[in-house]
């Protein structure tokens, strides 16, 4: 961003978003060297490098002071999603590492600044010490200016104290909190590392393939495709590339000798153009000894000769990045099935904590663990600790329903359900059990954590884009004959319907790397998951119950049977009563098709409880990762989506077939609340 505008109005800096952060870093800089706060300076934007992915960007800061242009430089970058209903956040690198939060409200007062301060530690002290938090603290940006630095040697609580008190008795030196002309907070990460960056970095196979596509000392060159491992492979496309390799270096020994330089070239730099090539890098001007007019033709000649063999070459292509990802997959699996662990000892001690975050994702995680560990692969969960940042959604549990407190309606799109959007009273009315509603919105954000870690890619995208929609059609139901009840029912089907679908599809997809990593449950993990599934049996349980007591078209002797049928003989009822119009009339046929479509469901839901209870009664029980997600999915549609509210198609996860997963071995009669 070359040219930076250092005359915008404040209030317009807000709109502008990361400007307004530049700005404030500038002015940060400038107290940094002491310059006149009117200093002529500028912002200028690096080019866009690897080491600087996604939407993370880097600035130099340049001020003109005492006769000389200063500069250094930063990082700044947008953390999650665009979101409505809540704040903003940054990830910077100004001297370290924070994140810089701006409140979707504007907070002009001091007191309700730090009000907003301690509430979030009240919460983080909460979570402690299971749960490490970091929350906003005034030293984060105050430590920066020599001024106002206090040593060291004082704690952290000490130093926050003497810093209030300062900006009490001075309210000048507030403008140092503050961004676009209101109050933002600071969070200190220097020693941390967030969840996403480590996933990015396990999943960033491109640069790895890219970079070790066909090396000039792969053996390949060597055997010309006779190597018995690489025969052992099976893959007849890398016998094929041996022999194409083995006629490069002829031709390419023919086209050096024709222009009498074939000596002057080593067989490793022969190879280097053709791997080049290929990797859609040109030839370096002025190769010392090449002739001028060779230059400019070897890349048209190697354009040609591997057009000749483009089919054999794509094949290799294509096999090599298959064997990339498996030896990838392989070398990184203690790496990802550590994270996964992690994320469910998070979820449990949220649970234990008597926590909900609400807005789980993994720009709000961050990875404690010494550095040296985390290079040497995560070998073992324990050594992983996730904690988190930005606290803005969270809410305490533990304490009466009516008593609690009333969080954001909001969530990111990917993380959240419907009830995210829907105020305390409301999903009470909806739902019934508010606690167990919000833990759910945490076990929700869960299953995308996990199939981020272990596939890299989000796997609720296109479901997300619904909650937006959400939003503008609850502030546009007013104007139509639609109670927010209604609102909140249709689009808690469609949103279930499109995430069953996409999850289906995705983990369609993913299914051999979701095979491929096993999660045993730890004593932590265990109780939890059990708890879960013991409260969604007994809340079937009592659906069913109460559906079939609610029925007064039918027999005693015909509830008892219903009672007592499965899923498939309801299904068959249904068919059968659907196929005959003639019984009984249409005015009592279509309430009993309702009746059966929802306890038909309920018994599906109950027939995939059982599919998973049989894992969790094992000795040492664990989960391959597809099954995982599907587990924890279960658990929450079957609580946030109830059967009356429609008499459309019911959203369900396939049933797997007997194959597939150890947990079809049923025992209905076993409880796993007690072991």
């Amino acid at each position: 961003m070359a040219g930076f505008n250092t005359e915008i109005d404040g209030k317009k800096q807000v709109s502008r978003g990361s400007d307004a952060v530049l700005l404030f870093f500038l002015k940060l800089y400038k107290m940094q060297l002491s310059a006149d706060p009117a200093a002529e300076s500028r912002v200028e934007m690096a080019p866009q490098t690897y080491e600087t992915p996604g939407s993370n960007r880097i600035y130099t800061l340049r001020v003109n002071h005492q006769g000389m242009w200063r500069s250094r430089r930063m990082t700044l970058g947008r953390l999650g999603a665009n979101i409505t209903n809540k704040s903003t956040c940054y990830h910077i690198i100004f001297d370290d590492l924070m994140v810089v939060k701006i409140p979707l409200q504007p907070i002009y007062e001091f007191n309700t600044y730090i009000q907003c301060i301690s509430r979030d530690r009240r919460i983080a002290l909460k979570a402690a010490p299971s749960i490490r938090c970091i929350v906003p603290s005034l030293s984060t940006v105050l430590n920066k200016i020599p001024q106002l630095h206090h040593p060291k040697a004082r704690s952290p609580e000490e130093i926050e104290k003497r810093y209030v008190f300062l900006l009490r008795k001075e309210p000048n030196l507030q403008n140092y909190l503050q961004i676009g002309g209101s109050f933002a907070f600071f969070m200190n990460l220097s020693q941390y590392t967030f969840l996403n960056q480590e996933i990015d970095k396990i999943h960033g196979r491109n640069d790895v393939f890219s970079r070790d596509f066909l090396k000039p000392t792969d053996s390949l060159w060597e055997t010309h495709g006779i190597d018995p491992f690489l025969i052992a492979e099976e893959d007849p496309a890398i016998f094929e590339m041996g022999h194409i390799l083995a006629e490069y270096e002829e031709w390419i020994a023919d086209i050096l000798g024709h222009n009498r330089c074939d000596a002057s070239f080593s067989m490793s730099q022969r190879r280097a153009w053709f791997t080049a090539h290929l990797s859609g890098q040109d030839l370096k001007s002025g190769e010392p000894g090449l002739p001028e007019p060779l230059i400019q033709t070897l890349p048209g000649l190697l354009a040609r000769f591997s057009e000749k063999h483009q089919k054999t070459i794509n094949a290799f292509r294509k096999a090599h990045r298959q064997q990339t990802e498996k030896s990838w997959r392989e070398r990184n699996k203690g790496k990802i099935t550590g994270i996964i662990t992690s994320i469910l000892s998070l979820l449990a001690n949220l649970k234990s904590q008597g926590l909900s975050l609400r807005d789980l994702k993994p720009e709000n995680i961050f990875i404690v663990a010494e550095p040296e560990r985390l290079e040497r692969g995560m070998p073992d969960p324990e050594i992983i600790e996730l904690g988190l940042i930005d606290l803005e959604t969270a809410v305490a549990l533990d304490t009466n329903t009516d008593a609690i407190e009333q969080p954001l309606c909001t969530g990111t799109p990917a993380f959240s359900t419907p009830s995210h959007l829907f105020p305390n009273p409301f999903l009470i009315k909806q739902l019934g059990d508010l606690k167990r509603t919000f833990f759910l919105q945490d076990a929700y954000a869960a299953v995308g954590l996990i199939f981020f870690a272990a596939t890299g890619e989000t796997l609720f995208e296109k479901t997300g884009r619904l909650l937006p929609e959400i939003v503008l059609a609850s502030r546009k139901s007013s104007l139509k004959d639609q109670t927010p009840a209604d609102l909140f029912r249709h689009t808690s089907w469609v949103f279930w319907h499109s995430a069953v679908s996409e999850l289906t599809r995705q983990g369609s997809h993913y299914q051999d790397v979701l095979k491929s990593l096993k999660i045993s449950l730890s004593e932590l993990i265990c109780p939890m998951l059990q708890e879960l599934l013991e409260k969604t049996h007994d809340e079937l349980k009592d659906r069913i119950s109460s559906l079939l007591s609610s029925q007064t078209s039918l027999q005693k002797t015909q509830l008892e049977a219903l009672a007592a049928s499965d899923a498939e003989t309801i299904g068959k009822q249904i068919h059968s009563l659907e196929e005959n119009n003639s019984s009984p009339d249409a005015e009592t046929r279509e309430p009993i098709l309702k009746f059966l479509s929802s306890l038909e469901h309920l018994k599906r839901l109950l027939e995939q409880e059982s599919r998973y209870r049989e894992i969790l009664l094992e000795k040492r029980p664990s989960f391959f990762v597809g099954d995982l997600i599907e587990f924890l999915f279960f658990t929450v549609i079957a609580f946030m989506y109830r059967e009356s509210w429609t008499t459309r198609k019911h959203p369900l996860l396939p049933v797997k077939p007997s194959t597939e997963s150890a947990a079809i071995r049923l025992n209905p009669a076993a409880s796993i609340s007690k072991r």
